[in-house]
């Protein structure tokens, strides 16, 4: 007989399901359970892969094979007990449910087709507990599709204890850790390091044996053969240099947090690429717009600070949004078609923009929203010319006449060629900030695009309805046409007197 806990059944089964990518279409692999003087050990494995949990507490010696199914029959969100006993071709639980006793039993032998489980590495690399982190950020930018490289591994680097990743539109690197190799392995796409099951504060640790990369988080153990065949490309060369940015952004946490929540519900963001600009200009401004309407939302980061040259970023918001979530507080821009580039002490995180001429520019009828406050909904007039003038002091911009060396010394560059015209400087002048909130009531920013939404939808039934309306018109003028020729004919017939 062997012991678990329903709970303990619980939380086995969801690590084994994202460890070893399980469905319930495919064909479930059986668990093999084996008890002794130093626990409980709970073992499955697939072609590539392999999961153990040590569980802790003496048991009698005991071994049996139960299949898979047989964790979900038993688990449960309290740690009541639960017996297994393995018998001639068959295996059963019992356990109480409540006052109620339950038993389940499966038919089960022995798998004759059973592989050896991998060996345990020899030495181990103990890293902080951020790598299961790393790793599970790193697994979230691969792309599992690509057939020229091998994006749906993790790169990791020895010599460098580098965590690395991309999907061809975004990179991820992450250092600062150990691993017991000198060279580059790769290793394979899964979603089990989110797992809430695997423990928060336990170091990790790192081992290989022959073709396995092991990693040890507190009782859970995992094995991944080694990807030898797939290439993974240099993306290094991809990652610019911060001290090279024509212009930067310091993103304060608040506005971050609001940018990360408001995102998703700007305006475009059923379109392509899901774009959104980020202008600086004395200020940070993200500006979207839908293709249904002229009038762009202007979100103002008021507490962040940006420095450098004026330009404007067209970019895929998911990227932007998650550098945000991912806690990253400064973006560096090089110019609007380079790559743009988040960083702290640890990580950096690249992603790739969009057409620079497509990047939305300011307009006077823009709907202004600050990140101060998200019931500031109500629109903002542009200030006068005046004002204008005395914010390009603010970020000087290129003129044609006498371009500016770009960090790298080049005369000309692409962040020069696209600087945008003034427009998004600091905020009005304090007595029209006053005067605006008082005229204006302060809306919240989900009544704003829920009302956008709401007139979106009414001008789209309003198109409906009018199209069924020529639709009908049209019909009736043909009938009208065929009875007029009708009677036409009929006259025609008349005997004449």
């Amino acid at each position: 007989m062997i012991l678990i806990t329903r709970r303990l059944a619980l939380d086995v089964r969801a690590v084994f399901r994202r460890a070893l990518c399980l469905s319930s279409r495919g064909g479930l692999p059986p668990v093999h359970l084996e008890a002794g003087p130093d626990g409980l050990w709970i073992r499955c494995r697939d072609q590539d892969c392999a999961v153990e949990y040590h569980h802790p507490g003496e048991q009698s010696a005991a071994n049996c094979w139960i299949p898979f199914a047989m964790l979900a029959d038993v688990e449960g969100r309290r740690d009541e007990p639960v017996r297994i006993e393995p018998q001639k071709g068959s295996v059963s639980a019992t356990w109480q449910n409540g006052p109620v006793p339950c038993v389940v039993r499966h038919d089960m032998t022995e798998p004759t087709s059973k592989k050896a489980f991998p060996p345990v590495p020899e030495t181990w690399a103990e890293n902080e507990p951020r790598l299961v982190g790393a790793l599970a950020a790193a697994m979230e930018t691969t792309d599992p599709n690509s057939a020229r490289y091998a994006l749906g591994c993790v790169q990791l680097r020895g010599e460098q204890g580098t965590v690395a990743a991309t999907d061809g539109r975004q990179l991820l690197l992450e250092s600062g850790f150990t691993f017991p190799w000198t060279e580059d392995l790769l290793l394979r796409g899964t979603s089990v390091f989110r797992s809430r099951e695997l423990p928060e504060a336990s170091p990790v640790q790192v081992g290989k044996r022959d073709k396995w990369i092991v990693v040890r988080i507190g009782p859970w153990t995992f094995w991944s053969e080694a990807n030898t065949e797939g290439r993974f490309p240099d993306i290094e060369r991809h990652v610019p240099d911060a001290r090279a940015a024509a212009a930067s952004l310091e993103i304060h946490q608040a506005d971050a947090q609001f940018l990360v929540e408001h995102l998703p519900h700007l305006p475009g963001g059923a379109s392509f690429n899901e774009p959104v600009t980020l202008e600086l200009n004395g200020r940070a401004v993200v500006r979207a717009r839908s293709a249904d309407f002229s009038k762009p939302t202007e979100v103002i980061l008021a507490r962040s600070a940006c420095s450098g040259q004026s330009l404007r970023l067209n970019t895929n918001r998911r990227y932007l949004a998650r550098a945000l979530a991912l806690g990253f507080g400064e973006v560096h821009i090089t110019d609007p078609k380079s790559p743009v580039l988040s960083l702290d002490a640890h990580r950096r995180y690249v992603w790739a923009p969009l057409d620079p001429g497509s990047a939305l520019v300011s307009t006077e009828d823009a709907v202004q929203i600050d990140s101060r406050d998200s019931r500031t909904g109500h629109r903002r007039k542009t200030g006068s010319r005046n004002h204008e003038r005395r914010r390009k002091t603010l970020m000087p911009s290129t003129s044609p006449e006498s371009p500016p060396s770009d960090p790298k010394g080049r005369k000309g560059s692409a962040a020069s060629a696209s600087t945008p015209p003034a427009g998004n400087g600091r905020p009005k002048h304090p007595s029209q900030q006053t005067d605006s909130s008082v005229q204006t009531r302060p809306r919240e920013l989900s009544e704003l695009i829920g009302q956008a939404e709401a007139v979106r939808a009414s001008l789209r039934e309003t198109l409906s309805q009018t199209a069924s309306l020529l639709g009908a018109l049209k019909q009736h003028s043909r009938k009208s046409k065929v009875v007029a020729a009708a009677l036409a004919s009929l006259r025609e017939l008349q005997p004449t007197h």
